[in-house]
């Protein structure tokens, strides 16, 4: 009697199917480890963009990223409203308004930038150096933020025209010093940046 025997091809798929069958992790071989834990998130600094640190340095406000005065009165008070007719307690609500709607905060002691909207904690894996939480890595995407950080301080002569409300102790210091003939040009060339910078969207 004549017995039947499988074809190569029945063997080499009979074969590769028993492949199938075994583990394709061995047991002997190390697991990688890893761990979560919950970090303070540090906000964005020079690790995330170069330019952070000198913007930071030359900015003396606490936050940033709102709107303009004009805006702002038109949210408040309607169209037709202007931010010069306001009297002192309308424009305290406008400047109130602006802070609430700042994108993002500045802390000079860390020297970084944190989101409005930063929990304050991010999940990392294997305790990551620099954690940063998705809500600050995502002013990374905003054109305004972009913006600010691509300002360059303007020369001291342009001082005189900031917002006496936005004015600092150092922001009349280079209003005074751009009018002594001569130190305004020295100090263009040291790169004078220690001025009131804010950043307001149309």
């Amino acid at each position: 009697m004549r017995i039947a025997q499988p074809s190569a091809q029945k063997q080499i798929v009979t074969g590769a199917r028993a492949k199938l069958k075994e583990p394709l992790i061995k047991p002997d071989l190390p697991l990688i480890p890893f761990a979560l834990s919950e970090r303070t998130c540090l906000g964005l600094g020079e690790n995330q963009d170069e330019r952070i640190g000198r913007y930071v340095s030359r900015v003396i406000v606490e936050g940033a990223g709102s709107h303009s005065d004009t805006r702002v009165t038109k949210m408040l008070f309607g169209d037709g409203v202007k931010y010069s007719e306001l009297d002192a307690s309308s424009k305290r609500y406008v400047a109130a308004a602006q802070v609430h709607l700042q994108k993002w905060k500045i802390s000079h002691t860390l020297r970084a930038v944190f989101s409005a909207d930063c929990k304050g904690k991010v999940i990392v894996m294997n305790a990551a150096q620099n954690p940063v939480c998705d809500q600050c890595l995502n002013l990374l995407k905003l054109d305004v933020f972009k913006k600010a950080l691509s300002v360059q301080p303007p020369p001291l002569k342009n001082l005189k025209f900031t917002p006496h409300r936005h004015r600092s102790a150092a922001t009349n210091l280079g209003i005074n010093l751009a009018k002594i003939k001569g130190v305004s040009n020295l100090l263009e060339k040291v790169s004078w940046s220690k001025f009131h910078d804010p950043i307001l969207q149309d």
